[in-house]
């Protein structure tokens, strides 16, 4: 808690000790998380592991289409991912705006002060440390302070414990403040977000923004563990079965058609040109070995829990200097392969083959016809529709949710609530509305509902009403009651009676 500044309570602050303490104190505003930028946020949805396979088709597809002329599939392919990356984007865009909207509204709620000796009313995140505050019932504690003065009143602070029971609250000079009942914070200090349900008080400010008990848990709160959703978890499973199956089938129908060709004479080629044709095979699968090994490593994973290397993604190494660096790696890679078709082809020409007769053109097309059917194999085995069904899916999930005046700030939330199995949770205020309601009254002297003819309904009604100190409020959202949970229940039971 900050040190008060010394002024005189009846004065409160002075306009130039007002800006001394936001220098040193800071506003009070709660800092929200560090926001991405929109590009990034964007890019972000390209980590999902089904679009990922996407894109590895895509561009597989593309490559093959330059050979015959065919970009449909491939196009199409990007076309999809676009869709389920904008839409997805968007709408957490949108979400995000609407927090901001909604914070900023927060902050200019209107607070009672005293400064230079006369009230006024000033912006909630105008409050500076050493201010001295006027609650009201009904109101919102601003910021965490000390009371300096308190009649009557009775605080909410479930929003902080989670306990509904409201909790008695005594100014700092209160003789005998260790005989009330315990609280998990000092019976004469208020904190921000709190409700005031019974009475009033002046306070003097110890803490605004970050630095109030509510400030700490938000930052808290806003921690991003990284960890994934069960969604994305499942997504991932499916990417690397699709991929393993994908990769196993294309490789195995090249080979098969690889070995028909060579026996019924579709490939009429010499020991040497076998030879070439196998040292290029060779150097070119060593270039793509950052397409293949990380499949293999899938599916050595899905069979016998065998992790990749950090060089490769796997581990928990997020470090890209000591897993390899992705880009570092796919250059040696590359480098390694032209160097195995440079040294293999070149020591071939050494031998005195000459270099127009490493390759049969026949033999060529043959190879590149097979290498199209495998590929063909792998772009099909991708479900396209898939990302932009499951993005469908949560956006819908997420404006049903805005609908009920739920903010959903990310998209895979609405998934993630879903797949809970166990919740630990208080009961009150929490799972349920935190607000008592009259179940059943019996009442001898009347019969069925109230009656204001009837003498005895008539001196029901005049007792309670006379004798509560809470009372009802109404605004958009329709009736509510102030105070005292009990009696604000009893004058709601009147209500609808």
């Amino acid at each position: 808690m900050a040190s008060a500044v010394d002024h005189h309570v009846d004065l409160g602050l002075s306009s130039s000790q007002v800006e001394a303490q936001r220098k040193a104190h800071g506003t009070n505003v709660i800092t929200p998380p560090e926001r991405d930028p929109w590009w990034k946020l964007f890019l972000e949805k390209f980590d999902d592991p089904v679009i990922r396979i996407l894109l590895i088709a895509a561009v597989i597809a593309i490559a093959a289409g330059m050979l015959n002329g065919e970009f449909i599939e491939g196009i199409g392919i990007i076309i999809a991912v676009l869709l389920a990356t904008g839409l997805a984007f968007i709408n957490e865009f949108k979400a995000n705006q609407e927090f901001d909207i909604l914070n900023q509204v927060n902050d200019d709620v209107p607070i009672k002060v005293i400064r230079d000796g006369a009230y006024a009313s000033v912006p909630r995140k105008d409050i500076v440390v050493g201010d001295v505050v006027l609650v009201e019932a009904g109101e919102e504690t601003p910021a965490d302070g000390t009371l300096i003065e308190a009649v009557s009143m009775l605080v909410n602070e479930s929003g902080l414990t989670g306990e509904s029971e409201p909790n008695k609250k005594v100014d700092k000079n209160y003789p005998d403040k260790e005989s009330i009942k315990h609280t998990t914070y000092g019976a004469d200090q208020v904190l921000r977000g709190s409700m005031v349900i019974d009475g009033h008080g002046l306070f003097e400010v110890t803490a605004v923004g970050d630095g109030t008990e509510i400030g700490k848990t938000a930052r808290a709160a806003a921690e991003d563990t990284g960890d994934e959703t069960p969604l994305n978890q499942q997504l991932d499973k499916l990417s690397k079965v699709i991929g393993v199956v994908g990769l196993a089938i294309a490789v195995a129908t090249f080979a098969a058609l690889v070995a028909r060709g060579a026996l019924v004479g579709e490939i009429t080629s010499t020991s040497t040109q076998w030879l070439a044709a196998a040292i290029a095979g060779v150097a070119v699968s060593v270039a793509l070995i950052m397409v293949w090994l990380p499949m293999v490593y899938d599916g050595l994973e899905l069979a016998f829990g065998m992790e990749a290397p950090a060089w490769l993604g796997g581990g928990d190494d997020d470090d890209e200097e000591n897993a390899g660096g992705g880009l570092k790696t796919w250059l040696t890679v590359i480098g390694i392969g032209a160097a195995i078709a440079a040294v293999g082809l070149g020591g071939l020409i050494a031998t005195g083959t000459p270099a127009g007769e490493l390759f049969d053109e026949a033999a060529m097309n043959r190879f590149l016809e097979y290498f199209m059917i495998a590929v063909t194999i792998i772009v099909v085995a991708v479900p396209e529709g898939l990302a932009m069904s499951v993005t469908l899916s949560l956006a819908y999930s997420m404006r049903k949710m805005t609908a009920a005046n739920t903010l959903v700030r990310k998209m895979h939330a609405c998934e993630t609530i879903g797949a809970a199995t166990v919740i630990c949770s208080d009961k009150t205020g929490t799972l349920t509305m935190n607000e008592m309601k009259v179940f059943e009254t019996v009442v001898p002297s009347v019969e069925g509902s109230l009656n204001p003819n009837d003498p005895n309904s008539a001196l029901l009604i005049e007792s309670i009403s006379a004798n509560t100190t809470a009372h009802l409020g109404r605004d958009a959202s329709g009736t509510k009651a102030l105070g005292n949970p009990t009696e604000a229940a009893l004058l709601l039971w009147l209500e609808s009676e």
